[in-house]
């Protein structure tokens, strides 16, 4: 009885620890879109040799984004191993065969190769903030696709 107790209160942090970690990730990387966004904006005004409004520099910006990144990218990994583990105790062996997981795991190798590149290979600029957000599209158009036909196991949020 005491194991089976212990079992379930594990259970129930792994699933506090994955539902919040994997919401903050999803904060996290909105916010880093929305910084490629205006990081954008801020180049094409720069290039018409126009300011607009108080946006900071390009440098900041950028390296912000990659900071939202990072932070989104290491709570997505904590997300992910929590909804492994919780995932393989709910439908056993086949729990990978999901396509959320599979989906989460695409998007999860997307932003490891962004930051990667990122910071091996020096990509900065309109570069970075392309794939950037490109990598931001691919979670929320799993996320929202996932959702509306049902395909996941597990749907709501």
């Amino acid at each position: 009885m005491l194991r089976r107790w212990r079992l379930l209160c594990c259970e129930a942090h792994l699933l506090w620890i994955h539902l919040l970690s994997s919401l903050a990730s999803d904060v996290f990387l909105v916010l880093s879109a929305l910084i490629s966004i205006l990081y954008l904006r801020q180049d094409a005004n720069l290039k018409r040799k126009k300011r607009i409004g108080s946006l900071p520099s390009l440098h900041k910006m950028d390296q912000f984004g990659l900071f939202l990144l990072f932070v989104a990218f290491v709570l997505m990994t904590l997300g992910m191993f929590a909804g492994s583990i919780l995932a393989y105790q709910t439908w056993g062996p086949y729990w990978y065969l999901d396509p959320r997981q599979l989906w989460s795991v695409c998007v999860w190798l997307l932003f490891a190769f962004v930051l990667l590149a990122r910071w091996q290979a020096g990509w900065r600029g309109r570069k970075a903030v392309f794939v950037s957000l490109s990598g931001s599209m691919a979670m929320l158009l799993g996320f929202f696709l996932l959702n509306y036909f049902h395909w996941s196991q597990h749907y709501g949020l």
